[in-house]
């Protein structure tokens, strides 16, 4: 009697499952649950909303300019040109763009302990100076472009400092941008901001023999 249910436990207790075998299926069933999820992301991402967030990155580093076409020269029976276009630019700054650098840059030398003590307005001032000097326009008429609102009453953005200016002119500024490593702080805040110079590619129309 006695062997008979030694046989039968024993027989009884070899075919129990035993209990990890059901954490393992618990787990197994969370991680297949997770990569269905994360497919089911990944399909949303890239096929649903692909499309859309690939231009909403390009429209964040890439902007569309529309440049108008370069007319052809005209010449008389003689050879002599009688008319021809001219590469010129038309120079434009960002005044939102120059106060949020403003900004930044202020806080970022406060960090550092060197203090900026050129204010906004004085930013204005002297970058208005510069242009006017170097593009030959009135200095009256360039600081206001630098404190112009939008109708959200932020700075606005893109206004036009001078236009028909010859390319040589950019290479100028852009050599005045360019700094040492004796500037002080409120010297590369200055030629830092020359960096936000907007040229747009125009073209203006000449006469050598005057205009017929």
């Amino acid at each position: 009697m006695s062997k008979s249910s030694t046989k039968q436990a024993c027989s009884t207790g070899s075919t129990a499952t035993p209990p990890r075998s059901g954490v393992l299926l618990l787990l197994g069933a969370f991680l297949f649950l997770g990569m269905v999820l994360a497919g089911a992301r990944f399909v949303q991402l890239q096929v649903i909303e692909g499309p859309r967030l690939r231009e909403l990155a390009e429209s964040q580093r890439l902007r569309r300019i529309e440049t108008p076409a370069q007319r052809g020269a005209i010449f008389d029976r003689m050879g002599r040109k009688l008319a021809q276009s001219i590469q010129v630019y038309t120079v434009i700054v960002d005044p939102h763009n120059i106060e949020l650098f403003h900004s930044e840059y202020v806080e970022a030398q406060q960090a550092r302990e060197a203090r900026v003590t050129k204010s906004l307005e004085q930013l204005h001032q002297e970058l208005a100076d510069y242009y006017a000097q170097k593009l030959e326009v009135c200095p009256e008429e360039t600081l206001p472009q630098f404190s112009r609102t939008a109708p959200s009453g932020r700075l606005s953005r893109y206004s036009i400092i001078a236009r028909q200016i010859a390319p040589e002119m950019r290479a100028v500024i852009s050599e005045d941008a360019a700094y040492g490593r004796e500037d002080s702080p409120e010297e590369r805040l200055f030629k830092q901001s020359l960096r936000h110079t907007v040229w747009e590619l125009d073209y203006m129309r000449v006469y050598p023999l005057g205009e017929v």
